[in-house]
Parts: structure tokens; C-alpha cells; sequence
């Protein structure tokens, strides 16, 4: 009966391992107004739930040149953002500066996303249309592959976000030419499934979660919002 025993804990062990052990490894990455430190409540909540998970707390921006390894959804174009970044340039103007071969060694005018000047923003910009499959390349197929084999991609945003603008970016909203915001089912990157967004929507792998007064930067440091609307899905 004592090897009975002993036998079923080691099972149950094992399977407690096996079942800890099997979780993915979690990579989250902070946005331009704050550092690697602002994740960690974030990263402790994914922890708790999950616990043996590995996360990483990736510090992107360490380097203000760069943009390679992330991406912004639709893009970005408002004075709200800007002059946290920018504090004397103007929203309308600031394509001056942005689309320019010296302007795109920021990382800010790597995602701006002028509504109101696409022909300098597909000329110019070497990151956002190329990500997004606007301008065809050889990587076009392998960006819309990889989107398409996730198992479900979830959009969290809100209308108090304060920064992206238009908050619908989160989505893939966007601005059209006269500034209204066009939702992401009505934009050709969806109704022509460039990035595989369509594709996402069809097969019901596609989450979009619209989350009111809710700061920028208290998405990732409130535990109350964590807990509501980001480890539900960490399943």
C-alpha cells in the first residue's frame, strides 16, 4: 500500500511538472514613453498566474535609433503624442522633418503615419508600409504567414488612452485623407487581407478588446486592468 502511495505522489508530481514546465515563454515589450522598469508589475502578474512561466522584459528603446525588432499596428499621427516627444513641432508640419532620409533614423518617424501625405510616407518611410505589406517586397508572404499561424491575436485599446492617436490604431483603425477614423474591418489592410487580418477574423482567432478610461501608460501597470483585460488571454 506505502509503494501504492508512493507511486501515485510521483505521478502527481510529474504531472505538476510536466504541466509547469509546458508553459510558453512570454516576451513583452515597452513602448517609447517608458523603459523596461515600467513592465515589471506586468511581468509579476504573469508570473503569479503562471507560475514557472519565463518572461521577457525586453528593452527595446535602449537604443533611440532603432526600430527593427517592433512594430506600432496602423501607425501614429497627433499632437497628443508628438509633443511628448517633439514639443515644438506640429502635427501638420512635422512630415518635413519625418519623411526625409535624415528623419527616418528616428524610431518616432519610423511608425508616423501621415494621413494627409501618403505619397511622402510610402516614399520615404523604411519601416511602417513595408511591415504592414503596403509596398510589396520579397518578405511581403513571410510577414502574412507568420501573422496567420497564431492561435489568436488579441487588440487591447481605448478611447482614454491619451497618446496613440487615433486610439483606434490599437485596432488598425486609422485616419482617411479628411482625418475621420475608418475602422480596422473597413481598411484595405483588412478588406484585402494583406497582413492576414481577414484571414485571423474568419478563422475567429482575432480578439479585439475595447477597454474605456484606461490611461497609456497604466495598460501595463494597473493591476486591475492587467488582470481584466491582458492575463485572460494568457491561456
Amino acid at each position: 500500500m506505502q509503494f501504492l502511495r508512493n507511486v501515485i505522489q510521483w505521478n502527481l508530481f510529474l504531472g505538476a511538472f510536466a504541466f509547469i514546465v509546458s508553459y510558453k515563454p512570454v516576451i513583452i515589450m515597452h513602448g517609447i514613453l517608458s523603459g523596461a522598469d515600467s513592465m515589471k508589475s506586468l511581468q509579476r502578474e504573469i508570473e503569479l498566474l503562471h507560475f514557472g512561466t519565463k518572461v521577457y522584459n525586453c528593452d527595446l528603446f535602449s537604443n533611440w535609433f532603432s526600430l527593427e525588432n517592433a512594430w506600432k499596428q496602423a501607425g501614429q499621427y497627433g499632437t497628443n503624442f508628438l509633443h511628448l516627444i517633439f514639443p515644438d513641432l506640429a502635427a501638420r508640419t512635422v512630415y518635413e522633418l519625418f519623411y526625409s532620409k535624415v528623419g527616418q533614423l528616428t524610431s518616432v518617424a519610423n511608425y508616423w503615419n501621415d494621413p494627409r501625405k501618403q505619397d511622402l510616407y510610402r516614399r520615404y518611410s523604411v519601416f511602417l508600409p513595408y511591415i504592414n505589406n503596403e509596398i510589396q517586397t520579397s518578405n511581403s508572404s513571410i510577414f502574412r504567414t507568420a501573422l496567420t499561424r497564431l492561435d489568436k491575436m488579441v487588440l487591447i485599446g481605448g478611447p482614454d488612452d491619451g497618446v496613440i492617436t487615433p486610439w483606434q490604431s490599437s485596432h488598425f483603425g486609422f485616419f482617411n485623407g479628411s482625418l475621420d477614423v475608418i475602422p480596422f474591418n473597413e481598411r484595405e489592410i483588412f478588406t484585402s487581407d494583406t497582413i492576414g487580418l481577414k484571414t485571423l477574423a474568419d478563422h475567429g482567432k482575432l480578439v479585439i478588446v475595447v477597454k474605456p478610461f484606461v490611461h497609456h501608460l497604466s495598460w501595463h501597470r494597473n493591476r486591475n486592468v492587467i488582470r481584466e483585460v491582458i492575463l485572460p488571454h494568457l491561456i
